[in-house]
């Protein structure tokens, strides 16, 4: 079945390919396209068409996986999708594969078949009509597939055929004619010339040996039909042997709560992956029992067909003689009829070979690609322990004359001996055990339909015994639904068991089935005591929270402290009283947004006049430094400062600098400009000091404060 390719798919299939070209992965580009068209249509990969949900995440998650699968390509899983595609892309109808042979030959033919029609009736005047006439016998012998051009006997007897109904003279008539009627003219000449030379042969007058065609198509058809038969023999044999295999490691028990379910009894050298590993072999056997029954079936319809066109080529040769016997003319409206339908019986049974040659190389391919992976009997047998191997045939009779309930069945039971064409019923799961598919997660156990056929919602049902029948009556929506999210998890059996349009239809849903939470089970019990063996005291009041406790205290507290008010007014004299308490405000605290803080200057004080005055006068002088210095640098700066050769500073813009006075120099020697300029004004108030000896001691007193100041600094 053809699977919609979306704009999604596309890039993901082009962006598979070329990671495969870069990991040496042979294989083709439309095989990818199949492969992730079934990928896609299991949810669980997140990926859709809609470009704005989609996430690249989830892409690689998909090729990664795609990358994985095909790298190992031994695969049983991708073995079965590959002969799907194969067989897909292949396999047309009977109709299809003929007309495509026919148009391969006549695209053969479409060179010699333009030089004819490219001659002209002035052409032909200036020159030989041998050339023209050659090419048309050439043409015809070809299409009629009448012996081997390349004899010169052969082309000897078709250019004498020709000329008895076709002669040189006609060829002016035939040049004249348009394309399409040189066509059609072509057509009822090869026809007229192939029916003439079959009649010759049977007459036995060939004048080239012609191919027995009917002989080589019943011995090809034996040939093919024993060979398809062989190999379906040891497919079945791998089918049985697997099958019983699984069949015999899942044990159906009774449940009182979930009715019957499978228990799985794996033997000690045997896994879960390897048990995975024998279904997905089965699933390639069963899909390749599938396809050969498809061609035997096939090759059946052939042979039916070539008898009949034997019996009507006979028949039309028991005309011809009747018409032709004893008589020197016959009127060729009667003997051209038969010709023509003599040439289109042969040209059939040609189709009939074609097709057998093309299921022939069809078996071929699909054998090389099945391969069937080795898996020793041995590990097989141990799965099967002491039960029997048992073929389809057996495994129907030893369910022979059991029958399906119809109690606490949900289900429509059919009743074989109750339908007519009860074989023609379509069955879901290609008949195999729904039960058991679900169950055992993707195990093809083959259904008994003479058993009954449980219907529901308009699909028929069958099962391997009547306990998984009974099993999935009880709840069938749920086993649909478990078997729709099983198969399309697997891509391989989505066409097998013929399930594309359902898995498409619930692509968009994501989980179609959810376990049911347990159910915890109550039950009610009871119990008798002594009539109260303890004399009862019940306190109101008692909590054994102590928070509650808490609460009650901080309640007592505030109301301890809260105070009653009365008011009255004239209207309200001696008519009704009026209380209003009130408590006190609780302290409340709020907090900004953004702390902030502040910073204080480091105080630092001298004492002048330690080192001895004449009137024995001493003062504190205050050295604290402020926090925010930048407005003396202004000071210092400006022109009127009339100690500023003390420093000797410099003003850039943008920078303030300072040469080097001292031990140490820095732009924080504005602190020692201001201790200078107090001392300066605290000396020139004691205008009465104005003496050289002042001055003096003015002088070692800057000196002084300036080394003091940078010592404490260092």
């Amino acid at each position: 079945m053809e699977i919609e390719e979306l704009n999604t798919t596309k890039r993901i299939v082009k962006e598979l390919y070329r990671q495969c070209v870069n990991e040496d992965i042979r294989v083709s580009e439309d095989f990818l396209s199949y492969y992730v068209k079934l990928l896609l249509l299991d949810p669980s990969w997140n990926v859709t068409d809609d470009d704005y949900n989609l996430h690249r995440e989830n892409v690689e998650n998909l090729v990664d996986y795609c990358i994985e699968t095909l790298y190992e390509g031994r695969s049983p899983s991708l073995k079965t999708l590959q002969i799907q595609h194969y067989i897909q892309t292949r396999a047309t109808s009977k109709s299809n594969l003929i007309e495509a042979n026919r148009q391969l030959l006549k695209e053969c033919l479409k060179p010699l078949q333009e030089d004819i029609f490219r001659v002209t009736l002035t052409e032909l005047n200036r020159s030989d009509n041998h050339k023209l006439f050659d090419r048309i016998v050439l043409y015809i012998t070809i299409l009629s597939g009448l012996g081997n051009p390349e004899e010169d006997a052969v082309l000897q007897e078709a250019t004498f055929a020709l000329k008895s109904i076709f002669g040189e003279s006609d060829l002016s008539d035939f040049v004249q004619l348009k394309p399409d009627e040189k066509i059609i003219e072509l057509t009822y000449l090869q026809n007229l010339v192939a029916g003439i030379r079959l009649f010759n042969r049977d007459c036995g007058k060939p004048a080239a040996p012609i191919e027995d065609l009917p002989k080589i198509l019943s011995n090809a058809f034996h040939g093919i039909q024993t060979i398809l038969q062989n190999e379906l023999l040891q497919v079945m044999e791998k089918v049985n042997l697997t099958t019983s295999a699984i069949e015999n490691v899942y044990v159906l028990e009774r449940n009182d709560e979930t009715g019957y379910s499978y228990v799985l009894n794996l033997p000690q050298d045997v896994s879960e992956e390897f048990l995975r590993y024998i279904m997905e072999l089965l699933i390639l056997s069963r899909q390749y029992e599938v396809y050969i029954r498809k061609l035997l079936a096939d090759i059946k319809d052939i042979e039916t067909s070539g008898n009949k066109l034997f019996n009507d080529l006979q028949k039309i040769f028991i005309k011809l003689h009747a018409s032709v016997k004893m008589k020197v003319a016959v009127p060729t409206n009667i003997v051209y009829p038969l010709f023509i339908q003599l040439s289109e019986i042969w040209q059939k049974i040609q189709d009939e070979i074609v097709l057998l040659s093309t299921y022939n190389q069809i078996f071929k391919e699909m054998q090389e690609k099945q391969s069937l992976n080795s898996i020793t009997d041995k590990i097989l047998k141990l799965m099967i322990g002491k039960g029997e191997i048992l073929t389809d045939a057996k495994r129907l009779e030893r369910t022979m004359g059991l029958k399906i309930k119809e109690e606490n069945n949900k289900c429509d039971i059919l009743n074989p001996l109750r339908i007519k064409d009860f074989d023609k019923i379509p069955l879901q799961y290609l008949g195999f055990c729904a039960f058991s598919l679900v169950e055992t997660k993707g195990g093809l156990i083959p259904g008994n339909p003479n058993m009954g056929i449980c219907k529901w919602h308009d699909k028929c049902y069958v099962f391997s015994s009547p306990e998984a029948a009974s099993a999935f009556g009880q709840d069938p929506k749920t086993y649909v639904l478990r078997a729709l999210e099983g198969i399309r998890t697997r891509p391989e059996l989505i066409n097998l068991l013929q399930m594309h349009d359902q898995i498409r239809s619930v692509r968009s849903i994501g989980v179609l089935y959810e376990k049911p939470a347990e159910v915890v089970l109550t039950y009610n019990v009871g119990m008798q005591t002594e009539l109260h063996p303890i004399p009862t005291h019940i306190d109101p009041d008692y909590t054994w929270n102590v928070w509650d406790l808490y609460r009650q205290a901080i309640k007592l507290a505030n109301i301890s402290n809260c105070k009653t008010h009365s008011t009255q007014t004239n209207k309200s004299h001696f008519r009704y009283s009026v209380h209003v308490q009130t408590t006190e405000l609780r302290n409340k605290e709020c907090q900004t947004k953004k702390d902030n803080y502040t910073n204080v200057a480091t105080p630092s004080n001298f004492i002048f006049g330690l080192r001895g005055r004449r009137d024995d006068v001493q003062h504190i002088v205050d050295l604290t430094r402020p926090v925010d210095e930048s407005k003396y640098y202004k000071c210092a700066a400006s022109q009127d400062y009339p100690y500023k050769h003390l420093s000797k500073l410099t003003l850039k813009p943008n920078k303030l600098e300072t040469t080097k006075i001292g031990p140490k120099s820095g732009t924080k020697e504005n602190a020692y400009l201001k201790l200078q300029s107090r001392l300066v004004a605290k000396l020139d108030e004691e205008k009465k000091y104005n003496t050289p000896i002042v001055k003096t001691r003015r002088k070692i007193m800057n000196c002084t404060c300036i080394a003091s100041t940078q010592t404490k600094r260092m």
